[in-house]
């Protein structure tokens, strides 16, 4: 029969709390905290460019069997449209020129520069700050005297991230001469339609020069180019007006790129929920702990950890739509494994003073997300667009991490009062995204201004009061409280701040 009873320490042993990697055989751990922390991360200014708008004016990499640019769907040649099984626009508007004696356009290619792109894009800052309120509990048991199981399960509260996104765009160079061309030939078809040698053509002839300029410059055109003509060679900041190029919840006839900026990225991102859940494994390997009463004064342990990928993740844009945008992710989404070290060496003395040190390498499992529709690192202004570019979800590998952790502790009133002083340090390598496009692939992983890597590293002041030391024991309860305060010295790439944290563990032993 097993009984769980409330721990008193026979042998005055020391216990410490979290202090102590490991605990002695049959004995539980429970700690109960809570942390509230606050921190921030300017970008500064990062280039964009949205290709696929790009290639909407002249599609570069879209080349025939000739070797010609063959897109249908830009306006470099447009000419190139079939209108019957034998006709293409151009064949047929220079055949009508020789036959009526006209000098109409014939939507022939050209009015470009071919060994260039065209690049619609600017730049834009990136500012963000976020709060977490949450709380964690830790369940430890100590298999045998060496070895201690754990699970620690966190709970977040409210976790918040306030963005200031801004954008400039750029007016394109090198499209006037083309823009023009197609201003020009809409005039020319408008003014010949008006004209008596229109109106005394034969019907067939008729339908098919009205046919052309519908297909062009009408709204509802097949290959209506009506809104490169009302942005010229300046999109975002004449506007938009067709809605191939905008959701119409924005609500507007004309949307500019401030209109997208706060159409993708809402004031505050919201999150909330349980954090990921971590199992882990703690062995000694060399030395013995220092509630073992031993004459050893240090200590050597073995330390792997699993998390599993419990946290909320943000949903498909194919159906939360516009709300994945304000959804902010709790978890990391991942299956990540940790192995490392952790020693100790305690000064005998006093105030117990004793230095610890951790090294510790984590790495993670490959995992598809669900993509997040944003504006200046897709390729397009429209989310359908982006998502039919990318892919519903794609496939995510976190770069892998080394932390390192050094610190000393001691006790100004002994067996009550321990304070600790540490710092620790992190780096991750660069991600790896796998999408049905390249560039945002490259872009996401590393781009002028960012990089998906990072490293940080934050001083840590902790202090402890300690009763379960059964020999200073104040009541029949086994338990300390803590409270501890963590601030960034240096980051790089990621986010720096504060983070206060405080709670309590007790001690239960079962036989």
């Amino acid at each position: 029969m097993i009984r769980i009873i409330i721990l008193f320490f026979i042998f005055y042993q020391r216990t410490d709390c979290q202090i102590l990697p490991t605990i002695p055989q049959n004995v539980f751990r429970f700690t109960y905290g809570n942390l509230r922390g606050e921190s921030s991360w300017d970008l500064g200014k990062q280039p964009f460019n949205l290709t696929d708008i790009g290639r909407m004016y002249f599609d570069h990499k879209t080349i025939n069997d000739s070797g010609r640019f063959s897109s249908s769907n830009d306006l470099y040649h447009m000419g190139d449209i079939e209108i019957d099984s034998i006709h293409t626009v151009e064949s047929w508007l220079s055949w009508f020129n020789v036959y009526q004696g006209t000098n109409l356009p014939i939507l022939e290619a050209g009015y470009i520069d071919t060994t260039k792109s065209v690049m619609v894009g600017g730049q834009f800052s990136d500012s963000r700050k976020r709060s977490i309120n949450g709380r964690k509990l830790t369940i430890e048991y100590g298999m045998s005297d060496q070895i201690t199981l754990s699970v620690t399960i966190p709970f977040i509260d409210s976790y918040e991230v306030t963005q200031s996104v801004t954008g400039e765009g750029y007016a394109i160079q090198g499209i006037d001469n083309l823009v023009n061309f197609h201003r020009n030939t809409k005039s020319e078809l408008e003014s010949f339609i008006a004209s008596d040698t229109y109106f005394f053509m034969r019907s067939g002839l008729r339908d098919t020069v009205q046919m052309i300029y519908d297909l062009y410059y009408t709204e509802n055109g097949d290959y209506s180019v009506l809104w490169a003509l009302s942005s010229n060679s300046d999109p975002f900041n004449q506007g938009f007006t067709d809605l191939r190029f905008f959701p119409s919840e924005i609500g507007k006839d004309t949307v500019g790129l401030s209109d997208l900026v706060s159409y993708f990225y809402p004031r505050v991102k919201k999150g909330s929920g349980i954090d990921d859940i971590t199992l882990g494994f703690t062995i000694l390997l060399l030395g013995s702990p220092n509630w073992a009463n031993t004459k050893s004064s240090g200590a050597l342990y073995g330390q792997f950890k699993i998390q599993s990928p419990y946290g909320y993740t943000i949903r498909s844009y194919l159906s939360d739509g516009v709300k994945q945008f304000s959804q902010a992710n709790v978890g990391s989404g991942l299956t990540r494994w940790s192995i490392g070290i952790f020693g100790e060496y305690l000064f005998r003395g006093k105030m117990q003073p004793r230095f610890y040190a951790s090294a510790d390498y984590t790495a993670s499992t490959p995992e598809f997300f669900n993509t997040p529709v944003t504006l200046f690192n897709a390729n397009h202004t429209h989310p359908d667009s982006i998502i039919n570019r990318l892919g519903e979800t794609y496939k995510y590998s976190e770069g892998n991490w080394v932390k390192q952790t050094l610190g000393f502790d001691f006790e100004p009133k002994p067996d009550r009062i321990k304070v600790r002083v540490g710092t620790n340090y992190a780096s991750k390598g660069e991600d790896q995204f796998h999408s049905n496009y390249r560039e945002w692939n490259e872009w996401m992983r590393s781009h002028q201004g960012y990089d998906s890597s990072f490293q940080t590293r934050r001083i840590i002041l902790e202090s402890w009061l300690i009763n379960s030391i059964s020999r200073n024991k104040i009541g029949p309860f086994s338990f300390d409280l803590y409270a501890g305060y963590q601030r960034t010295l240096s980051s790089e790439n990621t986010y720096e701040g504060w983070e206060i944290y405080w709670g309590s563990t007790f001690y239960l032993q079962s036989w």
